[in-house]
């Protein structure tokens, strides 16, 4: 099986001075000890210390270690954006601090009613309300503690403060893609030698589903050849290999692999090869 090298995948991923990544949550789900018989409904997170009701629910999300490691060093900011849609009448705001989590997890198989344990100190706070809306939590040296491997990749915890009222949040499994989290990552690679701008590539819609459309410029007739990693350099389809006709030049990918299979939401890596140079850039299939 053809594999994108990891040079390869450095060089040409570093040829641009900046980029701006999202990714989804490989996990995202709320912990519940005390309402075991209420459904913990797939599409939403849930955020709560209130005794009075007895609401002690935690938010736990975790990306991916690859497509993290994938990115490398260089990241300068790493924001988590959630999307608030309810809080409690008559209560609108909610405190919380953000904590990195210290045992390994997976939506599929962790126990509801079992808190997460995570760090004694909290990496920041942030106070949701009082209208819905995005919130944005910066995470950054989390982040580049993962990629470095300073601190193992156990996601995080969303616990809101003693006394604080419920929010709720949707999840990655929301029927909208618009309103699933999603970490915003700028990765920093001023000081790297640029690629050829007339190989500079741009995929829109990204985040995208079910299609996106892969654009460049060919600055002289020749072949040209265009494919589709995932983040462990494995290739999984060919969306051109051919000569083309110097000028502007698209070509569109429809989520599915080689044998016209869909792949899974995540992030991907799209290489253009042409002229003896080759380019890439990241873009994330959301479902």
């Amino acid at each position: 099986m053809k594999r994108l090298t990891t040079l390869t995948f450095i060089l040409a991923f570093w040829a641009l001075p900046a980029m701006a990544i999202q990714l989804i949550p490989s996990d995202d789900m709320y912990s519940d000890p005390n309402h075991g018989s209420l459904p913990n409904t797939a599409t939403e997170l849930w955020c709560a210390t209130f005794n009075g009701a007895a609401h002690y629910e935690r938010i736990m999300i975790k990306f991916d270690q690859a497509e993290l490691e994938a990115i490398g060093a260089g990241v300068s900011s790493a924001v988590l954006n959630l999307y608030r849609f309810f809080g409690c009448p008559g209560h609108p705001y909610t405190t919380a601090d953000v904590y990195a989590g210290t045992q390994d997890w997976s939506e599929d198989t962790w126990p509801v009613p079992n808190h997460l344990p995570h760090e004694a100190n909290s990496e920041t706070n942030i106070t949701f309300g009082p209208s819905s809306g995005w919130y944005q939590i910066d995470i950054t040296n989390l982040v580049n503690d993962w990629i470095s491997g300073n601190r193992e990749n156990c996601g995080l915890v969303i616990q809101a403060r003693p006394g604080q009222r419920w929010s709720k949040f949707y999840s990655k499994d929301h029927p909208s893609p618009s309103f699933h989290p999603f970490l915003e990552i700028e990765a920093d690679l001023s000081g790297v030698p640029a690629a050829d701008p007339a190989m500079r590539m741009v995929c829109a819609p990204n985040p995208f589903n079910p299609r996106t459309t892969v654009s460049f410029r060919v600055a002289k007739t020749g072949p040209v050849r265009v494919e589709v990693f995932d983040l462990h350099g494995r290739l999984l389809t060919t969306l051109t290999d051919r000569v083309v006709d110097a000028g502007p030049f698209a070509v569109d990918w429809d989520g599915r692999d080689g044998q016209a299979r869909p792949v899974p939401a995540g992030t991907y890596i799209v290489a253009a090869t042409m002229a003896g140079q080759q380019q890439t850039t990241r873009i994330s299939l959301v479902k």
